[in-house]
């Protein structure tokens, strides 16, 4: 039996399975990675690859947790950043209405002194 023969008998075989069975559910992933190793000349193993396809789940599990975490800090973040930028045009509205007011105060004092001068003569 040739290497594109064995290929093919599983691929078939696989092929040949039920859609909703779990045979063809836990093989049809192995196919490619048979496939390769066929053809590399390196005998697949099914309980390596197997564990291997575990800790991807388990990592791919933690990213997503890793993901999810970041998600709300980032969420936790912005609403801090908003709030701090309410705080800080709320802060610019006060000086504005200080810088108003200094402005109001000089132009009374600008007057009065001018009214005292007037006197003074």
């Amino acid at each position: 039996m040739t290497k594109h023969d064995e290929i093919q008998t599983i691929k078939s075989f696989v092929a040949g399975l039920p859609t909703a069975s779990y045979l063809r559910a836990a093989l049809e992933p192995f196919v490619p990675e048979f496939e390769q190793g066929v053809y590399s000349d390196i005998i697949p193993s099914l309980r390596e690859s197997w564990n291997a396809r575990i800790e991807a789940q388990k990592e791919a599990a933690e990213a997503r947790r890793a993901i999810d975490a970041l998600r709300i800090e980032q969420r936790r973040l912005q609403d801090e950043v908003s709030s701090q930028i309410r705080r800080l045009e709320r802060a610019n509205d006060s000086l504005r209405e200080i810088s108003s007011t200094i402005d109001i105060a000089n132009r009374a004092a600008d007057r009065a002194a001018s009214a005292a001068r007037s006197l003074l003569s």
